[in-house]
């Protein structure tokens, strides 16, 4: 997560509401990579992380949108709080879309969210009868890997579980803030290329994986916010849908390629169910 330091208002302010400010990062560049295309968005990239950090030290932590460690409300068990803001979605080259809409502001207000994508041992203990069954063949077992994501669930199906919780599914605009914060990064880490560290994926080499890893495998692919898996493993429902069926945002473990990963990868998707799609939950603070 990036740190801000808090002037001094703002540092009695967050003490009482139990945070501990984090020394502010130094801006880097990263390596650019990519050709012209990852430099306009490390350029774009530089130009708001620096207006953020400005932005919390004249507002302190607790109005940074970026947050700051331990800020915000209490979430649930297993959840995250974000603490809204604005910031650009979507894709900032059109030439470079991959199904995502053209960049443009967004705001969100404050929620919580999964930490890491709903375990299939989370889902089993659902007794909900619109959980329903689940296929189990290339898909996770809620007994044999409890640790795994649950996929190869219906949109129905991941609705009624997060119902079951008292959360729902989160919007579009929510699962792309989470992932990526408002500094434009282009993956939930920022925008270093991907490597086997980072997620589960195709890796370097491009080559396709067979199957999931663990929820939360990959500590070094968190979001600003400490959200896991945003990208790689499992492709994630959202509660949006367009006319050609609901959306699934992310990428998945059979990615073979390092631009698959970015934060505005998007899919319309049927309600079938697939090996690629799992989801997470959130709940209003």
């Amino acid at each position: 997560m990036n740190g801000f330091s808090c002037t001094s208002q703002a540092r009695q302010r967050v003490h009482q509401q139990g945070c501990s400010p984090t020394v502010a990062s130094k801006v880097k560049l990263a390596p650019v990579g990519g050709g012209e295309y990852h430099g306009r968005m490390t350029k774009r990239w530089v130009g708001r992380q620096l207006g953020a950090w400005v932005a919390a030290l004249l507002l302190g932590c607790g109005g940074a949108s970026q947050g700051c460690s331990g800020c915000g409300e209490a979430c649930p068990e297993g959840m995250v709080h974000v603490p809204g803001g604005s910031f650009l979605m979507g894709e900032g080259d059109p030439m470079q879309a991959f199904g995502a809409p053209p960049a443009h502001q967004e705001t969100v207000g404050p929620y919580c969210i999964d930490r890491t994508e709903v375990t299939a041992g989370a889902y089993h203990a659902c007794t909900d009868p619109a959980c329903g069954a689940v296929e189990i063949g290339t898909c996770a077992d809620g007994v044999e890997h409890p640790q795994y994501p649950r996929n190869c669930v219906t949109w129905q199906q991941a609705d009624a579980y997060c119902r079951w919780r008292g959360g729902r599914l989160p919007t579009e605009t929510e699962w792309e803030f989470a992932a990526r914060g408002a500094d434009g990064r282009l993956y939930p880490w920022g925008h270093d290329e991907p490597d086997d560290t980072r997620a589960r994926w195709g890796g370097a080499h491009g080559l396709r994986r067979l199957y999931t890893a663990p929820v939360g495998s990959f500590p070094a692919g968190a979001s600003p916010f400490g959200v896991l898996d945003m990208s790689g493993n499992v492709s994630e429902w959202v509660s949006d849908a367009t006319r050609e069926g609901r959306l699934v945002r992310g990428s998945a473990y059979d990615a073979t390629r390092a631009r698959y990963l970015a934060v505005t990868e998007r899919h319309q998707f049927s309600t079938d169910v697939s090996p690629v799609v799992g989801f997470r939950c959130v709940a209003d603070p």
